[in-house]
């Protein structure tokens, strides 16, 4: 295709010429139903997209979720999202992460202790029990909840969450249920909507609680201060009861955002650190030199400088989410056309960002397929374009939890290292990727652990 050659709806002619587009184009083009769809996988494509002020939209396939995250970030859009994103910015800077560190080590320890007690040092679904993790972690930090999802069990509000993501993906994969009318007569339409009522009940009843908290305690209490609050929801409130622009809906809306977008992040990712770290015992054993040296055997809670040295643990982090990055493609549609390198793409098209593809484009790496942390030490990182990794994606529309959940991950690999090996149940080379909401296996990941010199550590508190 030459320079402003319109790439037509016939081009879109199913997936057998993807091989061809691939190599060629660094694109591929391809029809699912009535949606024209293009797939890009180089950093320049990436960055085209990412800094693009005009090409924010959200891709039809989001839309089956916004019944639940209604205008939240992850599906908002233009003065809305802009709005939105310059209001939440403020409460993800360093300075306030690193209040949320206890709490992270809080249920890492937990976790410790689940391993070591109820797993019988074994997890047979990584991901499962690394959910309620991940679930317990974010709804401390951003709605002042402890769950306590580890060590009751799941609740109305985590097994809502499960059906739904569930059925959302089902639904996104099967095009006949792209009508809302449709498909909320079928019983599966009908039962995510119980689904999504559940989940609202519970975030609203959160927010009407806190909200009256937080007015009872205005007032300077005897000391002359204010007492100290650190959620994310405290600081939509604050905005809400300064006279701001968030309402108690947009607050509910907010919070559900922030729940779906991280719970499946964290636990997957954290998923395959832990599969690569199992599998690769010489690059265990270095972290485990490095923690040693930069934490300390007797440091029961990391901080934010502890996290700073672990400069390889950072390197092994960054090389499994190159592998498996937790969102293995991210969408949007364009509202008018647009030039992408020598095309130009028609308006309507949902053009999705192939992060897996990109990770693992042989222009950009060598031996692609290989498990190598040394690709992220900084002399090997000089030259690399900086589109080329963007786990948590790039430009205008980056995670804004990136820092959260990269603290987090961290936060428990160091805590379960201090206490156990981590042996490989599953072997890297016999694992089958498929894709849910994220990046996924189609046999659970199963990881056993060995406590440190044979023994059981000491009694975890939390």
């Amino acid at each position: 295709m030459k320079k402003g050659v319109h790439i037509s709806e016939s081009s879109f002619n199913g997936f057998y010429n993807l091989a061809v587009e691939f190599h060629k184009h660094g694109l591929y083009a391809f029809q699912l139903g009535l949606q024209p769809i293009i797939h890009i996988f180089t950093p320049e494509y990436f960055e085209s997209v990412m800094t693009s002020t005009k090409h924010i939209q959200k891709a039809n396939a989001y839309n089956v979720v916004i019944p639940w995250l209604g205008t939240g970030l992850v599906v908002s859009t233009g003065e809305k999202w802009h709005k939105d994103r310059k209001l939440l910015t403020p409460a993800f800077h360093f300075k306030i992460l690193d209040q949320f560190n206890p709490s992270i080590n809080k249920h890492a320890l937990i976790l410790c202790d689940k391993i070591s007690s109820t797993l019988n040092y074994q997890m047979t679904d990584c991901v499962s029990v690394l959910a309620s993790f991940a679930l317990d972690i974010i709804c401390e930090t951003s709605m002042g909840v402890d769950m306590k999802t580890q060590t009751v069990g799941e609740n109305k509000f985590s097994s809502s969450f499960t059906e739904f993501t569930k059925l959302a993906v089902k639904r996104v994969l099967t095009v006949y249920n792209n009508n809302d009318f449709l498909y909320n007569l079928t019983p599966d339409g009908q039962k995510a909507k119980l689904m999504i009522k559940n989940m609202h009940e519970f975030t609203e009843k959160i927010v009407a609680q806190r909200k009256k908290e937080i007015m009872e305690m205005s007032a300077p209490d005897d000391s002359g201060t204010k007492k100290k609050r650190r959620s994310l929801l405290d600081l939509m409130l604050d905005i809400h009861l300064n006279g701001g622009d968030f309402s108690i809906k947009e607050i509910q809306f907010q919070l559900d955002n922030f729940a779906f977008a991280g719970q499946d992040t964290v636990s997957n990712a954290l998923a395959f650190v832990m599969l690569c770290l199992a599998n690769y015992s010489d690059v265990q054993q270095r972290v485990r030199e490095e923690m040693n040296e930069c934490v300390g055997d007797d440091v029961t809670e990391l901080t934010s400088e502890h996290l700073a040295r672990l400069c390889y643990l950072d390197m092994v982090i960054k090389e499994s989410l190159r592998l498996y990055p937790p969102g293995p493609f991210t969408g949007r549609q364009l509202l008018e056309d647009a030039q992408i390198g020598d095309y130009i793409i028609p308006k309507g098209t949902d053009i999705w960002m192939n992060y897996y593809a990109l990770h693992r484009n042989p222009d950009i790496w060598t031996e692609p397929e290989k498990f190598d942390p040394e690709r992220f030490s900084p002399e090997n990182s000089i030259d690399r374009h900086p589109f080329a990794f963007v786990p948590f994606g790039g430009g205008l529309r980056n995670c804004i939890g990136q820092r959260y959940a990269r603290a987090a991950i961290k936060i428990v690999i160091v805590q379960i290292m201090k206490r156990f090996q981590i042996l490989p149940a599953t072997k890297i080379d016999e694992i089958t990727l498929c894709f849910e909401m994220t990046m996924k296996t189609m046999e659970p990941i199963q990881i056993k652990f060995r406590p440190i010199d044979g023994r059981v550590k000491e009694m975890y508190k939390y």
